[in-house]
């Protein structure tokens, strides 16, 4: 049976940058990954033309500043009439701010310039992921219903109680100062929990919709960290996390 992978040579990709030396370097880095079926946009207002054409792409990748239509607006229209499209937003910089305008906006992920294309590969991938349910066929064949698995739901039923824990009740965790530190805190967990999920994935055969719970919950866990859920970096609850998504995956998987 095929193993559970993104074929990224047959994702249809929407690129959208305003800057001629940037697109250029961005749709190598696409190549490199093997992307070859990619549409160029020259700006946000570009974009929707094309969209209103070709309504068939699996993922938008576009610059934040551009003009007359920017990345925030173009994430706007895309959510309100094609939201089963991945959008990662590329960006010159990041703060809590902005995470929370690109993520409040409905982008899936978002690249720092410059990047390394190992970069690049999982915010596409998280991307998608996190448009899993609206990607019909891309994994499991969801017609099929989930055994019943009450270790798992104890597991996914404390993990979400987790990410609904509100901010200002976790537990007195001090809010840092330095924004830029917080951030990175914040990448660097979801990076984790995305690394552990295309670990998961590797090992998958596409058939089993239980599988497919548990990716939702690493999605789910990754939305409230980038979030800018500074609870969610404490010590035990970053471990409790991490642990909690590794038992999940052992209980759907031989």
């Amino acid at each position: 049976m095929a193993r559970l992978v993104f074929d990224f040579s047959v994702l249809r990709v929407l690129l959208v940058e305003d800057d001629t030396f940037a697109r250029e370097m961005e749709l190598t880095a696409l190549q490199h990954l093997g992307i070859s079926r990619i549409t160029i946009a020259s700006d946000g207002t570009d974009a929707l033309d094309i969209l209103e054409r070709n309504k068939t792409f699996d993922l938008i990748i576009s610059d934040w500043n551009m003009r007359p239509l920017d990345g925030i607006g173009l994430v706007t229209s895309v959510r309100r009439h094609w939201p089963s499209i991945a959008f990662v937003m590329i960006t010159n910089n990041e703060t809590v701010e902005r995470v929370h305008q690109a993520t409040d906006a409905g982008v899936d992920g978002y690249l720092i310039k410059p990047f390394s294309l190992n970069k690049l590969r999982e915010v596409i991938q998280l991307a998608l992921m996190s448009r899993v349910e609206s990607a019909e066929g891309l994994f499991f064949d969801q017609s099929k219903q989930r055994p019943a698995n009450p270790e798992l739901d104890e597991v996914s039923n404390w993990l979400h109680g987790v990410l609904a824990q509100p901010v200002d009740q976790a537990g007195g965790v001090e809010q840092k100062n330095d924004e830029a530190i917080t951030v990175l805190e914040n990448r660097n967990l979801a990076a984790k929990v995305s690394n552990q999920l295309t670990g998961f994935i590797s090992l998958l055969d596409a058939s089993d919709p239980a599988q497919l719970s548990v990716i939702r919950l690493h999605v789910d866990c990754i939305r409230a960290i980038l979030s800018g859920r500074n609870d969610l970096l404490e010590h035990e609850t970053r471990n409790a996390i991490l642990d909690g998504l590794t038992l999940a995956a052992d209980l759907v998987t031989d």
